[in-house]
């Protein structure tokens, strides 16, 4: 199975603070046991091990579905992180 695609961006652009922040995230992949519990289904459904891969937002290819294929193989989940005045990382 292809990984699940995560774009990531950062403001102002790339500094300690962030790229220690990439690092941390990138040493915790694969995510393992995910669980979570669907609105239609009274059981809980697992994902033992899900592959992800953090691309920076810029190196994504634009230009709609046929430059990435599918909708799922383009990314679903985009992060912002922002280094706030007081020096720390705050995610959005």
């Amino acid at each position: 199975m292809a990984p699940v695609t995560i774009t990531y961006t950062s403001h102002p652009a790339p500094s300690q603070p962030i790229n220690q922040a990439i690092k941390s995230l990138k040493d915790q992949l694969p995510l393992r046991n995910l669980h979570w519990k669907p609105t239609t289904r009274t059981s809980l459904r697992t994902i033992q091990e899900l592959n992800v891969e953090l691309v920076e937002l810029g190196d994504v290819p634009t230009g709609g579905r046929s430059a990435l294929g599918s909708v799922l193989e383009q990314p679903l989940v985009n992060l912002c992180m922002v280094v706030c005045e007081v020096g720390q990382l705050c995610y959005s």
